[in-house]
């Protein structure tokens, strides 16, 4: 069990820090279990035997928020999560030209956009290099959902602890412990020497800002007939650059003379008309050739 096996760490190592993370999912011993620590001292395991924590310094880290009073369940709603600008990839990127239907009608006089998250990336008729669609479809993935198990298993713990004759009690009660979870936090919350609360970084705010001034930049370049696309993947490694990069220009440099030129290759090169519309893709698994100055982003835009 989950509360045995923190017991066991508690007793081997009496003088030190605990970082307990999403701690609203908690089992309901171990939430009896800190409670009771919290109150006395003592961590008691599945089996009533006490551990003494007084050397012990805990840090329960949570994404539930409390607003005036009430606690907020879940992390607040962002198109472009931190943990999403985190994982970015520095990948080499390509310009793919497709015609345009009626998902690219202009919205807000900006000629830019980023591909929607739930639309089929067959709604583009690339007619020069289409991407790679190797990724599962929504079938595929919605096969596997339905497979997966309704209940959360803790991966923390070792492997030797996740074996077929684990004890760990599994059952499929989200409605009332999402209810009891609320009134034990609220309670936990109560008792803690300080709360911290970290407020993320607003990269919805940044994708909009950067947006705007690849708009402005591509009508100042090529004019206000050229449609872009960006892929989802893209606008995030954008993001993780912009947002590393110490360099104040940098970003706005890489924009003009990498993507703004590579947009005017492909329009020269590809016979860009007004009804077509350019996305800017990556190569996946290929990493990047040359880096531009100061930004982590390719110096190049594959344009075939």
């Amino acid at each position: 069990m989950i509360v045995d096996y923190l017991a066991g760490e508690l007793h081997k190592h009496p003088h030190s820090v605990v970082f307990l993370e999403n701690v609203e999912k908690a089992d309901i011993l171990v939430r009896n279990s800190l409670s009771q620590a919290i109150k006395t001292g003592k961590f008691p395991d599945s089996y009533g035997r006490d551990i003494n924590i007084n050397g012990n310094v805990f840090i329960l880290a949570s994404s539930v928020l409390k607003v005036s009073g009430d606690l907020l369940f879940g992390k607040l709603g962002s198109e472009f999560p931190e943990e999403k600008v985190l994982e970015a990839k520095n990948l080499q990127m390509q310009i793919l030209v497709g015609s345009a239907v009626g998902i690219y009608s202009r919205n807000n006089s900006t000629n830019v956009s980023v591909t929607p998250s739930k639309t089929d990336p067959g709604h583009f008729p690339v007619n020069k290099r289409k991407w790679n669609n190797d990724e599962p479809s929504n079938t595929e993935l919605s096969k596997r959902t339905c497979c997966l198990p309704s209940s959360i298993i803790d991966l923390n713990l070792p492997v030797e602890d996740m074996d077929d004759d684990s004890d760990i009690d599994i059952r499929d009660d989200n409605s009332d412990s999402s209810d009891n979870s609320e009134v034990w936090l609220e309670g936990l919350l109560e008792h803690l020497d300080e709360n911290v609360v970290f407020k993320p970084y607003d990269f919805d705010s940044l994708t909009h800002k950067i947006l705007k001034e690849i708009d402005a930049w591509l009508k100042k370049v090529v004019g206000d007939k050229i449609l872009l696309e960006i892929d989802r993947e893209v606008i995030v490694q954008i993001l993780a650059a912009a947002w590393l990069t110490d360099q104040k220009d940098a970003l706005e440099d890489w924009i003009e003379q990498v993507l703004c030129t590579s947009v005017k290759e492909a329009q020269e090169k590809c016979n860009v008309t007004s009804g077509c519309v350019l996305k800017l893709a990556r190569c996946d698994g290929l990493a990047t050739e040359a880096q531009a100055p100061g930004v982590c982003l390719p110096a190049r835009i594959s344009v075939d």
